[in-house]
């Protein structure tokens, strides 16, 4: 039996990084202690950004293991005359199976925007798998990274935007601070100009 901490509900897998949750685990996964979006792992040590607890990686987690479970004990038990009972246990065992192959998928579409960010940062998490604690710190330190790029170091990085007043070198790292940005500020400017560098850098890589 184990018994300690242990990841569990790895979903978002992409390029070698993913999201996944660190559980207190006896036997099973219990109680939930940090979701991590998974950079690399050396050593079987992860490393990566901790997200607080995202929902995602822990509806995986428990439906994937505690539905399974749950599901072929009523289907068992459902065996010896009860009909409604074995049902529910192979509903909520089929339930859980897809959980646990196919939930947390990333799709085409999000792979697609995950690399623009792989290159713009060195990691391709999307800003909506990240807390506010790391949006803010990404997004500053990709402004750093743009500004010290700039003439003018007492530039405002959202005029640059809005202008157009930036050139080649500085386009990825004001794509992905825009990213942040809009996450935390959701408005239908900041979404334009988003979805304006996101295009930019498209081509620029294409």
């Amino acid at each position: 039996m184990i018994i300690g901490t242990r990841f569990f509900g790895k979903i978002k897998k992409h390029e070698n990084q993913w999201i996944e949750t660190k559980f207190i685990v006896i036997g099973f996964p219990l109680i939930p202690i940090q979701s991590m979006f998974v950079t690399s792992v050396k050593y079987n040590k992860r490393n990566g950004l901790e997200i607080g607890l995202y929902g995602p990686s822990l509806r995986k987690a428990y439906f994937g293991i505690w539905g399974l479970l749950l599901g072929a004990i009523l289907a068992f038990a459902g065996m010896k005359g009860g009909f409604i009972v074995q049902l529910l246990g192979i509903t909520l065992f089929i339930t859980s199976l897809y959980y646990t192959l196919r939930f947390g998928d990333s799709t085409e579409t999000e792979n697609a925007e995950r690399v623009l960010y792989e290159k713009a940062t060195g990691i391709n998490a999307l800003p909506e798998y990240l807390d506010q604690k790391n949006l803010v710190i990404l997004r500053d330190r990709m402004i750093e990274c743009a500004v010290e790029k700039s003439i003018d170091k007492d530039v405002n990085w959202l005029r640059m935007v809005e202008r157009n007043n930036y050139n080649a070198e500085q386009l990825p790292f004001l794509f992905a601070a825009m990213g942040y940005h809009r996450r935390m500020d959701k408005s239908d400017k900041n979404e334009r100009l988003y979805e304006e560098l996101k295009a930019k850098f498209t081509k620029q890589l294409a």
